[in-house]
């Protein structure tokens, strides 16, 4: 049994050195995404409960920072990896975007349910969101390409959507707040018309 237990991880060595993969960089870079995705329920009660609990902000606020820096921190891991990869990394590349739209998305209905949080601001990204989500399995079903890359326009619509949460809860002048608003949806519409007119060039 140890003799194919030492066979099976020389050959898997074996493989990751073929391929110039890094497989623990690449096991951490999930597993920080796992993570992400497990913290969000945790988040979601500290901000549904900011009325019976003010001092709950302080540290959805924290778990915030901490999951803003854990998408800094898989990307990073992921990026170093994949210098030298040659095979995909097809759980990073879909649950990645996915830990990220869905942390934003349950933020912005949570902060809309139980706060003042603006309604127009989360249909839009919840929409824009749903727009992606339509034509990336248009892409997969026209090319096999499960690929998720996002754009300059997108990764501004992403930073700034992050942002205004931040803005919100901690509470900054209305008038900072209701811009930072307005150019968080223009950004969010923004990025997702090139991400429609991308994948219509990229099913030519």
């Amino acid at each position: 049994m140890e003799d194919l237990d030492s066979k099976q991880t020389e050959k898997d060595r074996l493989f990751f050195m073929e391929h110039g993969t890094s497989p623990i960089l690449l096991t951490l870079a999930n597993g920080v995404t796992v993570g992400r995705l497990c913290a969000i329920p945790l988040l979601i009660f500290l901000l549904a409960n900011l009325n019976q609990q003010a001092d709950y902000v302080y540290l959805a606020l924290l778990f915030l920072a901490m999951m803003q820096a854990s998408d800094v921190l898989d990307g990073f891991l992921a990026r170093q990896a994949q210098k030298q990869q040659k095979v995909n990394n097809l759980f990073g590349q879909i649950m990645d975007p996915a830990a990220d739209k869905l942390y934003i998305n349950s933020v912005y209905f949570t902060l809309s349910l139980t706060q003042d949080f603006p309604w127009w601001v989360t249909l839009t990204v919840f929409s824009k969101d749903l727009l992606i989500v339509i034509a990336w399995l248009a892409v997969i079903a026209v090319s096999g390409n499960t690929s998720v890359k996002p754009d300059v326009w997108g990764k501004a619509a992403d930073s700034s959507q992050s942002f205004l949460i931040f803005t919100f809860l901690l509470n900054l002048p209305g008038r900072f707040f209701k811009s930072l608003s307005v150019v968080t949806v223009a950004l969010t519409v923004i990025s997702g018309i090139t991400l429609i007119i991308r994948d219509i060039q990229r099913k030519r």
